[in-house]
């Protein structure tokens, strides 16, 4: 995690919510849930049910190839720390698959842009947590 990611300000939340996409990617990449895990209060979801779904599929010998997450634009709220505040993010993300042990394709993902997420964090006993994610879906 970057040093800037470990202050309780405004750009060390951003630092936080780009730390978190990249630990979610790593997280698929390399069957390895453990940081997301530590990133997350119990609160979120969103982040419990990625580390299940990360922990399942290595358990099955299962891979992931793809499905990269970019942040296209991001917005830390002002806010106090202790009590939390908000990253406002678009968001794309690229083609993926998942594949069985044996090799076979059993999950493809589309990309998809302009993503809307918006991440909940509180800062705990020196560091940044994730309380909750959503993923609004766009409306016209």
């Amino acid at each position: 995690m970057p040093s800037e990611a470990r202050q309780p300000t405004r750009a060390g939340a951003a630092a936080f919510f780009r730390y978190f996409v990249s630990a979610m990617n790593d997280a698929y990449r390399q069957l390895r849930p453990e940081p997301l895990a530590v990133a997350a209060l119990p609160s979120c979801g969103f982040c419990g049910d990625l580390v299940n779904d990360v922990s399942a599929a290595r358990s099955a010998g299962e891979t992931y190839g793809g499905g990269i997450i970019t942040i296209a634009t991001m917005v830390a709220a002002d806010g106090d720390p202790a009590s939390g505040l908000m990253v406002n993010a678009v968001v794309d993300q690229s083609a993926g698959e998942r594949r069985s042990a044996a090799g076979s394709v059993v999950a493809t993902y589309p990309e998809q842009h302009g993503l809307r997420m918006d991440v909940g964090l509180r800062w705990v006993g020196g560091e940044w947590r994730v309380v909750g994610v959503a993923l609004p879906k766009a409306t016209s």
